[in-house]
């Protein structure tokens, strides 16, 4: 039998470890052979005597036909491995629905703006203030707010609430519901 045979031979033998590699894990060993039977196989054609069917054209030849080949079986690979069993094992699951989307926080924290709220925890100079009913992680400019005292939401960016403390007149303007008879 001529080189040549040989050499196409070795070329099909590596496409089929190719294949192969993509669904039987193998640790890369296929995909080793699968190289060194393309490389072998190309080379040989190289070498073969043009009498043949060997020598620079038909090598070069074997080696676009393959830059064909190749990348249409990975791209075949890429499309079915995911639904074998062991490409599975690779993915997560679809996401499951959601009942109602959420809204981003920059859009709540917006609402809050010019918002007045009770500071549950000691800010220094974030913590927690009740704003609305809600409990909302808020921060200060860079001062102490005791727990307790009566802020202002003033400015909202990135999800960050600021806040600051209501002065005395502030305090004195409060409507009586929302201080309580102790203000």
């Amino acid at each position: 039998m001529s080189p040549l045979f040989w050499a196409v031979l070795l070329i099909l033998l590596g496409l089929v470890f190719l294949v192969v590699e993509g669904f039987v894990p193998s640790g890369g060993i296929l995909f080793v052979l699968a190289i060194a039977c393309l490389v072998i196989g190309v080379t040989m054609i190289f070498f073969a005597p043009e009498s043949e069917g060997g020598g620079m054209f038909s090598g070069f030849l074997a080696i676009a036909i393959l830059l064909v080949v190749v990348p249409t079986l990975v791209m075949l690979w890429l499309h079915y491995w995911p639904q074998t069993r062991f490409g599975r094992k690779f993915f997560l699951p679809a996401p499951a629905e959601q009942a109602a989307p959420v809204p981003p926080a920059s859009t709540v924290g917006e609402s809050l703006l010019g918002q007045i709220g009770q500071t549950l925890t000691d800010l220094r100079p974030s913590g927690v203030t009740l704003i609305q009913g809600r409990r909302v992680d808020t921060q200060t400019e860079g001062i102490f707010v005791p727990a307790g005292r009566w802020v202002r939401v003033i400015d909202v960016r990135h999800g960050q609430i600021t806040v600051r403390p209501l002065d005395e007149r502030e305090l004195a303007a409060l409507p009586e519901d929302l201080t309580g008879p102790s203000a």
